[in-house]
């Protein structure tokens, strides 16, 4: 993810988000490098997520973010409702899975 710039986050996610998000930063490190854990479960939105923290990825963004690309995530939330059908076709980590999963 890069230099944590307090400065830049500030601006970005105003002083709670970015107290959240150092956090956030801060149990991920712990888990990973001083206890040396491979699995951070953690709650995102309204599910819990096992995310592996030995990803570089996806699973490293949420665990110390908490979500992603909230503009997708509006978008589904006004667009599916109960008793509708999702086919999920992605190979990742079943984040969308498990949002499309609570909102159908």
């Amino acid at each position: 993810m890069g230099r944590f710039n307090v400065v830049d986050k500030l601006n970005r996610y105003g002083m709670t988000g970015t107290a959240a998000l150092a956090g956030h930063g801060f149990r991920y490190f712990l888990h990973k490098h001083v206890l040396r854990r491979r699995y951070l479960t953690r709650r995102i939105h309204d599910y819990q997520m096992s995310l592996d923290l030995s990803d570089p990825g996806l699973s490293t963004d949420i665990a110390i973010r908490g979500t992603r690309e909230h503009q997708l995530r509006w978008i589904l939330q006004q667009t599916l409702e109960s008793g509708h059908a999702v086919l999920d076709l992605g190979a990742n980590i079943g984040f969308y899975a498990l949002m499309m999963a609570r909102l159908v």
